[in-house]
This record gives C-alpha cells, structure tokens and sequence, in this order.
C-alpha cells in the first residue's frame, strides 16, 4: 500500500496475460466522496475506456451514478453468473451490483484503460482474475465527513445511513490490501483528483 503515485510503477502486459489494458479499481466507503474524485479526474484520464456498471437496484431521479449503470432484473443478473459473464459481482443492501466481463475484456485486449467504481469484495475479485492488469485504489475519509455527506445527499433512510457507518470500519480496515490509499480531505476534492490521476498515469 502506497499513499504517492511517484512510489510504484505499473506494470506492463502481454497479450497472453490478458491484454495490455489496465483496471484502476477505485474502492471506498459510500460517503467517502470518491465519485466526486472520480468525476474530477476522468476528463483528464487518457486512453481510458468506461465499462456500465450493472444493478438489480431500481433507477434513482437525478442520481450521480445513474448515467454508468446499467439496470436489469435479478433473474438476468443470475443468468450472467450462470454463464460466467460477470467479472465481479457484489450482493449487497439488498441488490447485486457487478461488472460485465465481455465489456470489460473488450477494452483490455486493444490496450484501453479502465476506472471501475467497486466496493472491497470486487476489487479482490478483479485482482485475483487479472493480476497483472490490476491496480488498486483506496479513497478514504474520516468518518464525521461521511456521515455529513451522506445525510446531505438526501438519499437514504436512518438505518441505511446507519448500516452504511457500520460498513466504514471494515472497509477501511481493507485497505492495506490495496497498491495505493487516497485521503479525500473535506472541502479539498481536487487534490484527491489529482493524486489519482497521477497514479493512473503510470505506465511502467
């Protein structure tokens, strides 16, 4: 685990090791601002190819993720298990979340770059299936922060809010799992960006 870009170098792939594509996995706890990250960095990301997101959960009005998912019912979601078509998949809050794997692969295999969105559980799916394309990336932020930001959003009830907080602990505890860790400061959503566009600008 590394807290500057400068400390590690991304590896290269050959093609026989599933494409010269990279996955920059981006984990955090919900309310850690890491969409915000996300959506500063990308627009200065190059080379970087963008995989939907799939849900069995229903569509939210004006949601910030709504335009990278894709929303389908349960009993495709299963189907695309079934068939070994889900790179990784999450069940969760009552709803399964995952990344589809042709897509994903399609955009590793012509050496496009990927930023995927995922929690804890997907992330160590995607390191243990694509080693070597794999980068990861944890954003944090101090508790009383992401509970600010999740009341703020409106979104959720009291006790989803509350078994979001109890979620924090765990997945921060994740972290020394990961290549490179983020503190996404209250107030300072730039500087974060700019870490993390340094880290994906490795090319080793």
């Amino acid at each position: 685990m590394k807290s500057c870009a400068k400390s590690v170098a991304v590896p290269s792939l050959s093609r026989d090791e599933g494409g010269n594509g990279k996955i920059f996995v981006i984990s955090g706890s919900s309310g850690t601002g890491k969409g915000t990250v996300i959506d500063l960095a990308r627009p200065k990301l190059k080379n970087f190819g963008q995989v939907m997101t799939i849900t069995t959960r229903k569509k939210r009005i004006g949601g910030r993720a709504e335009r990278d998912r894709r929303f389908i019912s349960e009993k495709e979601f299963k189907k695309m298990i079934a068939a070994n078509e889900v790179a990784e998949y999450d069940f969760h809050h009552g709803e399964y979340y995952g990344t589809p794997k042709k897509d994903l692969e399609k955009l590793l295999i012509v050496g496009k770059n990927v930023l995927l969105e995922i929690d804890v559980n997907g992330a160590r799916q995607i390191k243990e299936k694509y080693p070597q394309n794999t980068v990861l990336v944890f954003v944090w932020a101090p508790v009383e922060n992401i509970e600010k930001r999740l009341r703020k959003r409106g979104q959720n009830t009291e006790a989803e809010i509350q078994e979001r907080l109890k979620r924090v602990g765990k997945e921060f505890g994740a972290k020394e799992f990961y290549d490179f860790v983020i503190k996404n400061e209250e107030g300072k959503p730039e500087e974060a960006a700019k870490q993390l566009i340094e880290i994906c600008s490795f090319r080793g």
